[in-house]
């Protein structure tokens, strides 16, 4: 079972989610060993194995909630890419396509590359991707570390509307 704080994916012990994700599906809660809670079923996906859960942050969640008390919307930056887990045992997201002309185009960020870290935090999914970057507004600059090929490059990206 995978949960994605800010700053990436961390293991859990199952019996972390299987209460969480069978209290009633996406929306529930995820506590920790003192009760607090530490996160928001955002998503499950049925593998090979058994079901994948990703849970949104509660301090994202937060976020989001004053924005829509406050203004009625929610805006995030956007990269202009859609990810995918890296595959393997590999941490990181792994884009699989880029938009002509977003963020990550214009970074010169390209197809296959996998993205480790954001400003030098790991990554280790595509989901702790999202949660890193999902409370940043358009226009916050952020400093990918990406896996080209075996190699590490860096890219400075503005986050767009």
């Amino acid at each position: 079972v995978v949960a994605a704080p800010a700053t990436g994916a961390t293991r859990l012990p199952s019996s972390y989610a299987a209460t969480a994700s069978t209290a009633g599906g996406l929306g529930s809660v995820l506590v920790d060993g003192d009760g607090r809670a530490v996160g928001i079923l955002g998503q499950t996906q049925a593998t090979g194995l058994g079901q994948r859960s990703a849970f949104l942050p509660v301090a994202l969640v937060r976020s989001v909630a004053a924005q829509l008390v406050r203004s009625g919307s929610v805006r995030t930056g956007t990269l202009g890419i859609a990810v995918v887990d890296a595959p393997g045992r590999s941490p990181g997201a792994r884009i699989d396509e880029v938009t002509a002309g977003g963020a990550a185009d214009q970074a010169g960020l390209t197809p296959g590359d996998v993205v480790v870290a954001v400003d030098d935090r790991p990554v280790a999914s595509a989901a702790g991707l999202v949660g890193a970057l999902y409370a940043r507004p358009p226009g916050t600059e952020c400093t990918l570390t990406v896996d080209r090929g075996g190699a590490t490059l860096t890219a400075v990206v503005i986050l767009g509307a």
